[in-house]
């Protein structure tokens, strides 16, 4: 189970590895997900963990299915610590564009990669159903 997004030789995938506090009394931390972060855009490649929230699938889940419909308008994937940004702009004929920042550690110590992928409209069906099985599997 992982969300991916693929564009000619680059790829952006997010793999989900367990619950990090599945026992705690907070909402808040039994809902935060330990990830991994894979990226191979351009000469770069590599790999990092990220904390990521289930509410934060779930979100862009809704905007990318609105997306779809729509065709034009934008849809954005935060996580808590701004481990990763994905920002995913319509140009209302069925294209779409993804404005990506990664980033290892959060805070001021932090390396920073931004680049950008693109996808069409008949990808996201498939985008929203990853979403939505990881968001399912981690209830």
């Amino acid at each position: 189970m992982s969300f991916e997004i693929v564009d000619n030789n680059s790829c952006l995938k997010i793999e989900p590895i367990k619950l990090m506090f599945p026992d705690s009394e907070s909402e808040r931390d039994r809902n935060m997900i330990l990830a991994q972060i894979v990226i191979r855009v351009g000469g770069f490649q590599g790999n990092y963990n990220a904390e990521i929230m289930t509410t934060d699938f779930e979100q862009f889940k809704q905007e990318l299915s609105w997306l779809y419909n729509d065709l034009k308008g934008s849809a954005t994937f935060n996580c808590i610590e701004r481990y990763l940004t994905m920002i995913v702009v319509g140009d209302g004929l069925g294209h779409f564009t993804v404005d990506c920042i990664a980033v290892d550690t959060p805070g001021i110590y932090g390396n920073e990669l931004r680049f950008q992928m693109h996808f069409d409209q008949t990808q996201i069906n498939g985008l929203v159903s990853q979403l939505d099985l990881i968001t399912k599997g981690y209830k």
